[in-house]
């Protein structure tokens, strides 16, 4: 059911994904050449999807430090997430192209692309960004838990 704590979780990460992913396509771009295609719309659904059902859909414990707390959380499964997408499809397209050998092989291709990819959000700017951002959907999903009853 469509509640106003959901709708402003899933608006808050799905701008923080989106942020987030074009300040990790300046990083990749910086040290090679791709294209990039859906990611940061896909980013963004990725994160609507955890502030949805995550953010907005569970209610912590009172108070300031609980919702802080609870969008540090979110952020957190929304990065997991976003890698675990990515890199399945990543997979998907080397086993295409008979990349693989065997299906072990093929799930360890997506651990692989979390462990090649994640040292770009190592920057700065990222991380300033995730922090910030954790902290404000964290305590303006809480005030939307509390005024929207």
């Amino acid at each position: 059911m469509p509640t106003g704590p959901k709708l402003v979780g899933a608006v808050c990460l799905a701008l923080l994904a989106a942020v987030i992913a074009e300040l990790s396509k300046q990083a990749i771009l910086a040290d090679r050449t791709m294209t990039f295609g859906y990611f940061t719309p896909v980013s963004a659904l990725v994160g609507a999807v955890v502030g949805w059902r995550f953010l907005g859909g569970t209610r912590p414990e009172d108070g300031l430090v609980a919702e802080i707390s609870h969008g540090f959380s979110a952020v957190i499964l929304m990065l997991f997430l976003g890698f675990f997408v990515f890199g399945t499809y990543e997979m998907l397209m080397k086993s295409l192209r008979r990349h693989y050998a065997d299906v072990m092989e093929a799930l360890r291709g997506i651990i692989d692309f979390g462990i090649e990819y994640a040292p770009f959000l190592l920057r700065y700017d990222t991380m300033a960004a995730l922090f910030g951002g954790a902290v404000i959907s964290g305590v303006l999903t809480g005030l939307a838990r509390r005024h929207w009853r």
